[in-house]
């Protein structure tokens, strides 16, 4: 029993080339959304956790509405800066 093995070299041409750039490009591409998709469900958690607190602890005390604003204001704020961080993160690893 024999087993002829070829081999062929190929040259790399233009496509090849092409495909490379395409495929870095696409990777910068999907990095950049998942940081803007990162960032965003940060912050949307982040208000809807603390309203959801706040309408609980107002309900609870009957604050008149108080807790929400504040809760609300608590959870923009740290809403931000857990954003700020998340990009200054992603700027040190570049």
């Amino acid at each position: 029993m024999t087993v002829n093995v070829i081999c062929t070299i190929r040259m790399p041409n233009k496509r090849d080339d092409k495909l490379k750039k395409f495929a870095k490009h696409s990777k910068e591409i999907f990095e950049g959304v998942g940081l803007v998709v990162h960032l965003g469900l940060t912050m949307v958690v982040s208000i809807i956790g603390f309203f959801l607190l706040g309408l609980y602890l107002d309900k609870k005390f009957h604050l008149g509405g108080v807790a929400i604003i504040v809760s609300l204001i608590f959870g923009i704020i740290i809403g931000a800066y857990s954003g700020y961080k998340l990009i200054q993160k992603d700027e040190d690893n570049e």
